[in-house]
């Protein structure tokens, strides 16, 4: 038996299926089939948006930290000066009252 090439169908199957946007990755005919492209471009853009707001919130805490270390320092500092006055006030007195030890 010998066939005529001319009457045989020959169907060609594109080795990449494009979806309905023209994009390659998908199977139209399979409606179970997603594109590929699509789920890594969610991935992808998920990624990015979370750690952009992670980078927001790192900052705030950073920013929030310092602030408390900063105000921490000058509760600090005004202690500090507060304590020298007093002992220099104290240390007037007792020369004032015990001039006897002092030498004038």
């Amino acid at each position: 038996m010998s066939h005529n090439p001319s009457s045989v169908a020959v169907q060609h199957r594109p080795t990449t299926s494009l979806t309905r946007t023209g994009e390659p990755g998908g199977d139209e005919s399979n409606n179970g089939s997603r594109s590929s492209y699509g789920d890594a471009m969610f991935a992808v853009v998920t990624t990015v948006i979370l750690y952009v707001f992670g980078f927001v919130f790192l900052y705030g805490v950073i920013r929030l930290g310092v602030r408390h270390a900063l105000e921490d320092l000058e509760l600090q500092r005004a202690k500090a000066h507060r304590e020298e006055e007093l002992a220099a006030a104290r240390d007037r007195s007792f020369m004032r009252d015990n001039a006897f030890l002092s030498g004038s």
